[in-house]
């Protein structure tokens, strides 16, 4: 459950720097992929971008770290620059489905058009909440001419109805 072991995980690796949490986040994805043979295939793996002001306050980004142990684990490249976030975004933790989506239009960039035609591409970022961060980014990746978009996040909540992986 979200709630518990993993999301102390993600918020000890995300808020308080503790990187030690990335050997324990590689076996989960380990055993999920491992569990999930030919998962992605042929895709390119890219992360959803922090902000640039976000990055250099964070030390990290924590998406990016996800992503590179994901296209790892799959054998997959790994484009980190895909896209680039524009906007500084409000912090999302606390507003509603609305408030997100409204937050999040227009942040995103694509950075480099020739690596996201006519390619499939995995998204990653650790929660997934309401949708708006990757559908915002899906919405981006497929007007510059992507195929198939997935999302792969470590955690997902589930808005009132309590929280599940």
């Amino acid at each position: 459950m979200y709630d518990t072991v993993l999301r102390t995980a993600i918020h000890h690796f995300k808020y308080r720097k503790q990187m030690g949490v990335l050997a324990e986040m590689d076996l989960l994805l380990e055993k999920y992929f491992a569990e999930n043979p030919g998962f992605c295939q042929g895709f390119t793996v890219a992360p959803i971008p922090l902000y640039f002001n976000k990055m250099k306050e964070r030390g990290f980004d924590q998406a990016f770290l996800i992503a590179r142990q994901a296209a790892k684990v799959l054998n997959l490249p790994l484009e980190g620059g895909l896209l680039r976030r524009v906007n500084a975004t409000s912090p999302q933790a606390t507003m509603t489905r609305t408030e997100r989506a409204r937050n999040i239009k227009g942040a995103f960039e694509v950075n480099r058009s020739e690596l996201v035609a006519g390619k499939d591409i995995l998204l990653v970022d650790d929660v997934f909440t309401t949708g708006a961060t990757v559908n915002e980014a899906t919405k981006i990746l497929k007007k510059k001419g992507a195929g198939k978009v997935h999302v792969f996040t470590l955690g997902r909540v589930v808005v009132g109805k309590g929280s599940g992986l």
